[in-house]
């Protein structure tokens, strides 16, 4: 339960039960149980992605599932019908757009605070989330040696990671696990003015720009943590840079 992934699945079970409510079990629970995610659904629909809502019911289900088998009460336990919402697109940053953020996260005058420069500069270059971020140990990093367990090509920067870095994790702790990607996102449509981009198109630009540089895909998803159905191709490499930016 003190895992990230523990303390998740706790929080989606605890919102589950207030809307459900408690209740004795009986002939009746399964209809208790349908009831309760039929109200979940109403509660969260709309606020989040479809994916989001199917993952965090997706908990509540093994959840009251394992407790079926293990007293063997027969319930059978579906989903409820959940609405499907547009795919966002997450592209990636063209490379002139990438220049001038990376320009404007290292130009003192920017009005970029370091701790906010730091997240993206790893984002970009090591296709790190926020949520990775904000589980390293400054101790543990070494911008200058040369056997680190987890090789990753930060070459921008450099100096500002090193003395910001142990603030950046700081302030990612401190604060909500919304409140960065939101800052972030203002910082980077208002430096770029792209009103579409997110933190996330820079995790993306990582990827995109390992294969444009002939990267094999085994060593950028070993990078940047993706699984095995990730390793491939996509369809943005094919139109990288044919946006020419003047």
């Amino acid at each position: 339960l003190e895992s990230r992934n523990g303390k998740k699945a706790l929080k989606y079970w605890e919102r589950w039960i207030s809307l459900a409510g408690d209740a004795v079990i009986s002939g009746n629970t399964l209809q208790h149980i349908n009831e309760g995610m039929d109200a979940y659904v109403l509660a969260r629909e709309g606020k989040v992605s479809s994916q989001t809502l199917i993952r965090e019911l997706g908990d509540v289900t093994a959840c009251l599932r394992k407790a079926s088998r293990k007293h063997r009460f027969g319930w059978h336990i579906e989903l409820p019908e959940i609405k499907k919402t547009p795919v966002q697109s997450r592209d990636p940053l063209e490379p002139q757009q990438q220049i001038e953020l990376v320009k404007a996260i290292l130009d003192p005058t920017s009005g970029i605070k370091p701790i906010y420069g730091v997240v993206m500069l790893l984002y970009l270059q090591g296709g790190m989330m926020v949520s990775e971020i904000k589980r390293l140990r400054p101790d543990d990093i070494s911008l200058d040696a040369d056997d680190r367990k987890r090789i990753v090509p930060i070459v921008l920067g450099q100096d500002l990671i090193k003395e910001h870095l142990a603030g950046t994790i700081g302030w990612l702790k401190g604060t909500t696990e919304s409140a960065p990607s939101a800052t972030l996102k203002k910082i980077m449509r208002r430096t770029i003015d792209n009103p579409r981009t997110s933190p996330h198109c820079l995790r993306h630009s990582f990827k995109i720009n390992g294969q444009n540089a002939g990267v094999s895909l085994l060593t950028i998803a070993s990078i940047a943590g993706w699984s095995d159905e990730q390793r491939k191709a996509s369809r943005h490499l094919l139109n990288y840079g044919s946006i020419k930016t003047h």
